[in-house]
């Protein structure tokens, strides 16, 4: 008597039973503990002189925020570009999900990946333009269990980024398969940047009364000062009434972080887009800062884990995937830090699945504004984030480390 197909499954092979996981570690070039931020070419802590931080005031602040995306009630955390931003939230966005997806088409999926009721995100992610990242800047690996990946992206995270998170506890058996890719990226000021004596008031649209936020930069207090550093180092993109753009260091190599302040866009490709046509409308913007310029820039140094419940648990359409397969949990953990010193950013993403189964300028930041972090030479970003409000931000006044 013929089998019911419709109470059970199609016969596979026991290559096509696998499970695998995808995880990407997007060490986000912008975040570090303290003092310290993540660098391209050194892995442990950077000695910072007395002296460098005397200068800087209050260079250390510890996290605004440490924990799960669902505890925060204005930020949302997005897996493309070109997601919606909710009205009112801040939006956060990194490369890594791409970055994973696009290694799990290329070496376990062998093609194009879709997933139902989350289609056009798939193809958004299919079809995502990656940054350049340097090869020392980044791990990725992808493969079986039985293969030994595992063992393989355990040493060489140990060896390439020690001070790395740990990579907690995977999936085993032969029937699992993972990539894995890690970046790790950073700018570090060619010259360090005071902290402000007073706040910035960070007025949002949606607020009814500003609030003090920590800031640092090229404070009121230091007229005259800094001309040949950290005035100097500032590169006005461009500037018009009250929206402006600057690239803190025009002397970081690789990669560039920069600010914006402008209207609020539909979506960060949106922001992004349109800063594009400002910097080559206001092409020729003086660089640097003159002595009665003021320029302030919030802290920020926070950290976030996050579940796309939009991608989780869907199942999985590949020409190779037998029917039956799905996605797991997918989830992303972010770290960002911006402070007088430099930024950084760290970011993992998993994506597991069941295989069947200047001029006299005044540029304060006290308003929304965009953060893009990307390669120098390329518009393909690595980081952005539209900060809509102070859930991330330090508040005022300025608390230490422990306290």
């Amino acid at each position: 008597m013929p089998s019911d197909s419709s109470n059970n499954p199609p016969a596979v092979t026991r290559k096509q039973r696998r499970a695998f996981q995808i995880i990407a570690a997007f060490l986000f070039v912008v975040i570090a503990v303290g003092v310290v931020v993540w660098f391209p070419r050194r892995h442990e802590e950077p000695k910072i002189s007395a002296a460098r931080i005397e200068k800087a005031g209050y260079a250390t602040l510890p996290p605004s925020f440490s924990g799960s995306s669902e505890k925060l009630n204005r930020t949302v955390v997005i897996p493309t570009l070109e997601s919606a931003i909710p009205k009112g939230k801040s939006a956060l966005w990194c490369a890594s999900l791409a970055l994973a997806w696009k290694q799990m088409e290329a070496d376990v999926v062998n093609g194009p990946l879709a997933l139902e009721g989350a289609e056009e995100i798939s193809q958004k992610l299919t079809n995502a333009n990656l940054p350049d990242i340097r090869p020392e800047d980044k791990l990725v690996v992808a493969g079986a269990v039985k293969d030994g990946i595992i063992e393989r992206m355990r040493k060489e995270m140990h060896e390439r980024f020690p001070d790395a998170p740990s990579l907690g506890q995977l999936p085993g058996g032969v029937e699992v398969v993972l990539a894995y890719a890690y970046l790790q990226v950073g700018v570090r000021f060619k010259h360090v940047f005071p902290t402000s004596e007073t706040p910035i008031r960070f007025l949002d649209g949606e607020a009814k009364e500003a609030k003090e936020v920590c800031a640092f930069g090229v404070p009121e207090f230091d007229s005259g000062a800094g001309m040949a550093t950290y005035r100097k180092q500032v590169h006005v993109l461009f500037h018009d009434d009250d929206q402006f753009a600057i690239d803190v260091d025009r002397h970081s190599e690789p990669y560039q972080i920069m600010l914006a302040r402008v209207k609020r866009p539909g979506s960060l490709k949106e922001g992004l887009d349109d800063l594009t046509r400002k910097i080559r409308d206001h092409k020729g913007a003086a660089e640097g800062l003159d002595s009665e310029a003021i320029l302030l820039m919030p802290f920020m140094n926070w950290s976030i884990q996050h579940l796309f419940e939009e991608l989780s648990h869907r199942r999985m359409i590949a020409p190779m995937l037998p029917n039956g397969s799905k996605t797991l949990n997918v989830a992303q953990s972010l770290r960002f830090k911006l402070d007088p010193f430099g930024a950084a950013v760290a970011s993992g993403a998993i994506l597991p699945g069941w295989w069947n189964g200047a001029t006299h300028l005044k540029l304060i930041f006290d308003r929304p504004f965009l953060v893009v972090f990307k390669p120098r030479t390329q518009d393909r970003p690595i980081c952005v984030l539209w900060i809509d409000n102070v859930e991330l931000l330090q508040s005022w006044p300025p608390r230490k480390e422990g306290k």
